[in-house]
């Protein structure tokens, strides 16, 4: 591989000069330009790796030289320097098409993070824009890089239109707010962007910011130190610093509390974080991705949610498509479930009748892609016969929904049939979470007994607890029990 080359374009002499200091200390080549038209001209003759261009130029504006670079270079990563505190003009230049952004006075470290980054895409421009190729044709990359990642499965053009977004949106470091139902993907969506980017070898933290107690909100995210309140019993990093070099996913970001988000607009603004008893800030080197199935405008509208931040981490909104609004995309993602979780729990995959694939077709599905897996695996479970009919799917919609006691052994509250409850009678997750572990329990006592009656004779024990031998082999390794 060449040597990196970079364009930097700035009036100021000095800034000019460190710059073209620091980045050949990095073992890059640098060209100048003072203002847009020594830019274009260069641009016109020279290839580049990076272009650094500061917002104020005597022939016009930092951020047209933006749009022309996204409009006529796309794969060249260009980054904006900005006046300190300028928030405004970072989102503008990363809406514009920015990499992303370095606030005057330059903070070197975090120049050469920068830079480091933007680097990282050279080997995604040899030969074309391969992530891109692939979203255009459907495909999703299945390398070493996605690791045992699901694709966001769909043939719809509402898919196929997701993927070339997340191979464009993976390119730079901007906010991304992912808009979508409860079920649609949002996580997978995130993870695909940050496996697809030049952070792709750093961490990928999710955080659901619901679970976090409101008072431990700062402390889990920034950090403290020992002693800094009680029960701070050793230094905490946070989990920004757990996602240096990589992503931090904020799933639920509409549940972070007011003083919150307060810290967190600062973290975005100056890229350093305070942790709780400590008196000095540390860099923070993470690209924040965010998701909330709430509408944050009407959040904003409410008050319950700050409008600075919204627009700080809402710079480019990915929306996914629910289910009922792409369903011709269920044969392709029925296959898929079906084989996972077959293979999963070593059973062959069960074929579908056509009276199923058709409820499925008529289903809302309001609990989206993550409802049509559950409803596929309870009907993996229960069905007596290795083809699966709609009666087999107990969909809400259908009047075949059996009663509690004719479903035998079960494992908890993930594979219930679709019963109507009392909202007075909802359980709070923990009490749910704590249900489902002493039902486990019972089943595996009840399972384990019947198998030392039947000598440990699986057939046999099948048609003692009433139900298939696939639906015993299920349990049997959800259980845990060989």
């Amino acid at each position: 591989m060449t040597k990196p080359r970079a364009l930097i374009v700035d009036d100021e002499q000095d800034i000019l000069d460190l710059l073209r200091i620091t980045l050949s200390r990095m073992g890059i080549d640098c060209l100048a330009a003072a203002d847009l038209g020594g830019a274009r001209r260069l641009l016109s003759r020279e290839p580049f790796d990076l272009c650094l261009t500061d917002m104020r130029l005597p022939d016009g504006d930092g951020i047209d030289l933006v749009r022309e670079i996204a409009s006529h270079y796309p794969q060249l990563p260009v980054a904006m320097i900005t006046a300190h505190g300028s928030m405004e003009t970072a989102v503008a230049a990363m809406k514009a098409g920015a990499f992303d952004f370095v606030a005057k006075p330059l903070d070197l470290q975090v120049l050469r993070r920068l830079v480091t980054a933007a680097l990282r895409l050279r080997p995604l421009t040899t030969g074309g824009d391969a992530a891109s190729d692939g979203a255009e044709t459907g495909a999703v990359a299945s390398g070493s890089t996605q690791g045992n990642l699901p694709p966001l499965l769909g043939d719809s053009p509402a898919m196929v239109e997701l993927r070339r977004l997340i191979a464009k949106l993976a390119r730079n470091q901007a906010p991304v707010y992912v808009s979508g139902e409860s079920g649609t993907g949002k996580e997978l969506a995130a993870r695909l962007i940050h496996l697809q980017g030049p952070r792709a070898a750093g961490p990928f933290v999710p955080v659901n910011c619901g679970a976090i107690p409101p008072d431990l909100v700062e402390s889990e995210l920034f950090g403290h130190k020992k002693g800094a309140f009680t029960g701070a019993i050793r230094d905490n990093p946070g989990l920004f610093q757990a996602a240096d070099g990589g992503t931090l996913f904020f799933d639920e970001v509409a549940e972070l509390p007011l003083s919150a988000q307060v810290k967190l607009l600062r973290v975005l603004q100056e890229k350093r974080a305070r942790p709780v008893g400590s008196q000095r800030e540390v860099p923070i080197d993470v690209r924040l991705i965010s998701a909330t199935h709430r509408d944050l405008a009407i959040e904003v509208a409410s008050g319950r949610f700050r409008q600075d931040l919204f627009y700080r981490i809402n710079v480019i909104e990915l929306h996914l498509p629910p289910l009922r609004e792409r369903n011709g995309d269920i044969p392709l993602l029925t296959a898929h479930f079906l084989d996972h979780i077959a293979r999963q729990n070593g059973m062959p995959a069960p074929r579908l009748a056509r009276s199923a694939l058709e409820a499925l077709a008529r289903y809302p599905f309001p609990g989206n892609v993550r409802e049509l897996e559950n409803i596929l695996e309870r009907a993996l479970v229960l069905a007596e016969n290795e083809t699966l009919e709609a009666a087999d799917l107990y969909l809400p919609s259908l009047p075949s929904v059996p009663s509690l006691s004719s479903v035998p052994c079960v494992p908890g509250a993930s594979s219930l049939p679709s019963v109507p409850v009392s909202s007075s009678l909802a359980m709070t997750e923990d009490a749910a979470a704590s249900l489902a572990a002493s039902i486990g329990e019972i089943q595996r006592q009840v399972i384990l007994r019947t198998l030392e009656e039947t000598h440990w004779n699986r057939t046999a024990a099948a048609k003692q607890l009433g139900m298939s031998l696939r639906s015993l082999r299920y349990r049997l390794n959800k259980l845990g029990i060989e």
